[in-house]
């Protein structure tokens, strides 16, 4: 038996087809929902400067921070400060009553970008006895404490890394003495003890 195209497609003309839904019905498709008249409108009318080509435009290459504002409605967003002493050129962030004594900055330049450790000793003991002489003039007792507590700690940490470890177990022992509630006692008693412990 042959097969005859013609009515296969005379059966596909028989079936009913559903009909696709014509422009009125696209136009009719969200109406139930009501219009919000506060509602910012969407689309891409909403990006300004963007043309056809995918937005290589380049008004489009703005700050994003000052395109957010315009969308916000602001002008330009405030710039935080940040509550320490900008980067000096060794690159440590000390607070302004830290940078006014220099013995402690050069210990601690000493320490951290030169790893000149018995520089970093010396400059520790000058900053603690200058911090000690300046209790009356400028600095609070809190300031001095912390001063104090920071310079001793890290001449600690020098004395070992000069391998003079019974004298960086002393120095531990006497911040936990002098400095006595400072979060760095906690630290020096650690740190004591796994000397100790290393030492024994």
């Amino acid at each position: 038996m042959l097969f005859n195209h013609d009515d296969e497609i005379d059966d596909f003309d028989d079936e009913p087809q559903d009909s696709l839904p014509d422009e009125e019905d696209d136009a009719d498709i969200g109406s139930d929902f009501p219009e919000d008249e506060n509602s910012p409108e969407v689309g891409p009318e909403i990006i300004e400067g963007q043309d056809d080509n995918n937005g290589d435009d380049d008004s489009d290459k703005s700050n994003p921070f000052d395109r957010i504002a315009e969308i916000l409605g602001g002008d330009e967003f405030d710039e935080v400060p940040s509550p320490l002493i900008p980067v000096n050129p060794a690159g440590i962030l000390f607070q302004s009553y830290e940078q006014n004594n220099n013995a402690y900055t050069d210990a601690m330049t000493a320490y951290f970008e030169e790893k000149n450790y018995q520089q970093a000793v010396e400059k520790f003991e000058e900053a603690i006895a200058d911090a000690s002489q300046r209790t009356a003039r400028d600095l609070t007792e809190a300031q001095v404490g912390e001063i104090v507590a920071k310079a001793m700690y890290w001449q600690a940490e020098a004395y070992v890394k000069t391998q003079n470890i019974s004298q960086a177990v002393e120095t531990f022992k006497a911040l936990i003495e002098k400095c006595q509630g400072h979060y760095l006692t906690l630290a020096a008693q650690r740190r004591a003890d796994e000397l100790d412990a290393e030492a024994s």
